[in-house]
């Protein structure tokens, strides 16, 4: 089993589950996870059920569901965002007046919500309730997969994928697409 991001063959068996969709129901397939001794990254086996991501997104993913997750854990994603921020405003180190921002996997906006005015922010999310939770919060959102959203070459000063390459179905080629 080759690992879908660093195409390392150094990969072993991690455990086999459920399909969960968004904490409310089981899923009838069960996938198997592997990590990559070499990356890190864990993934599930592409061959053993070909899937369409976009249903997990949006069958469990209402509006009330991502209020409700928003709200039981605005803690973390608030911390988490702070965080995140603070690492792209030190390795940016105020070079310049203004950014453009892309966050890939965007979510409701918690991060690029935690970014000051120095920023344009931007996001992509497959969820059409977490897209619109995201653009409440003065965030332009493409409701897309990645792989449909369209760009020109140097349209962004950072973009940012947070737990998001092991959504992917092919992260190397989406990676290797990437000249925002």
């Amino acid at each position: 089993m080759k690992c879908r991001l660093c195409q390392s063959e150094k990969t072993f068996y991690v455990f086999k589950k459920n399909t969960i969709i968004w904490g409310i129901k089981e899923g009838k397939e069960v996938w198997t996870i592997y990590e990559c001794s070499d990356c890190k990254c864990r993934f599930i086996d592409n061959n053993q059920n070909k899937f369409d991501i976009s249903l997990y997104y949006n069958e469990g993913y209402s509006e009330n569901k991502v209020k409700d997750l928003e709200k039981s854990k605005i803690k973390s994603y608030k911390r988490r965002g702070k965080i995140q921020s603070k690492i792209i405003n030190n390795i940016l180190n105020n070079k310049q007046e203004k950014y453009k921002i892309l966050d890939i996997g965007c979510n409701t906006g918690n991060f690029l919500s935690c970014l000051s005015h120095k920023f344009d922010k931007y996001g992509v999310e497959l969820s059409a309730a977490a897209a619109k939770r995201a653009s409440e919060k003065n965030i332009k959102v493409f409701n897309n997969k990645i792989e449909g959203v369209k760009f020109e070459p140097e349209s962004f000063d950072v973009v940012t994928l947070f737990a998001l390459i092991e959504h992917l179905e092919d992260p190397l080629t989406i990676l290797k697409k990437m000249e925002y």
